[in-house]
């Protein structure tokens, strides 16, 4: 819907489709193995967002800046 109405410019849509599924993927309860890091709520917004503004055309960094948060290593 985006890419009909204009709001984002992907050039090849089936390549960013699959890095996009691939980049959330980690975000997602796995069966098998826990993940070393666990990720954020803040982790993935940073992921979608980062695409949001890639699509647009607009600058892929940070959109704010963040401060850092320490992480449990398990």
């Amino acid at each position: 819907q985006g890419v009909d109405k204009r709001r984002f410019h992907i050039r090849r849509i089936e390549d960013d489709a699959k890095v996009f599924l691939f980049s959330i993927a980690y975000f997602f309860p796995n069966a098998l193995d826990k993940p070393t890091v666990e990720p954020t709520e803040e982790d993935f917004v940073d992921v979608i967002e980062w695409f949001i503004r890639t699509w647009q055309g607009k600058r892929a960094g940070p959109a704010r800046p963040r401060a850092k948060k320490s992480r449990a290593k398990t």
